[in-house]
């Protein structure tokens, strides 16, 4: 039996161990399914080169997500952010490796920005220091990315950075399809 490995969230400085013979990256397609792409944002998180292009080389998958805090170091965030990121990750590992991790239910999260700052300032406070405790700035997602209709939304965003239909399909769920289908059948 095979699993997807998910790489998510790893603390910087352990993406080193992604191709060690211990680490089932190896040997098949892993994922990293909400990360952000690195290089744009200095965050803890942040999912360095090394890390993309071991994924990108075993045919694996990268969804960045919609946790903004770790998007942007500004005051507010937008979908570009999130395709600032995905832009990235192309450019180190390739667009068939590139995907959204939409972190959230089918119909969305209609949960105030307000409401989940504050939500993650309690977090933040029970947990200092460690990865994903980062200082806030004052939203934790994409609200334009919050709605059911976020598929929509960044189609049209990856369209107007230039992204054909194509692209855009692999990104909107083609890519973690393609994982899926080869490790699980």
């Amino acid at each position: 039996m095979q699993l997807i490995t998910e790489r998510e969230d790893t603390p910087e400085g352990d993406y080193a161990n992604w191709e060690s013979p211990e680490n089932d990256v190896t040997f098949f397609p892993g994922a990293a399914s909400q990360a952000q792409g690195g290089a744009v944002a200095a965050a803890a998180l942040s999912s360095v080169g090394e890390a993309v292009r071991a994924l990108a080389e075993k045919g694996g998958y990268f969804g960045v997500f919609n946790q903004s805090n770790w998007l942007t170091d500004r005051d507010h965030s937008t979908v570009d952010d999130v395709v600032d990121h995905i832009d990235h990750v192309v450019k180190v590992g390739g667009i068939d490796l590139a995907g959204f991790g939409s972190d959230h239910p089918v119909l969305g999260d209609p949960t105030p920005q307000k409401k989940k700052v504050e939500q993650m300032g309690g977090y933040i406070a029970r947990n200092p220091g460690m990865p994903g405790a980062e200082p806030l700035h004052g939203h934790v997602t994409v609200t334009e990315l919050d709605g059911p209709d976020r598929m929509r939304v960044l189609s049209r965003a990856l369209a107007r950075r230039g992204y054909k239909e194509e692209a855009v399909e692999k990104i909107l769920g083609g890519n973690f399809a393609r994982v899926f289908g080869a490790v699980c059948g």
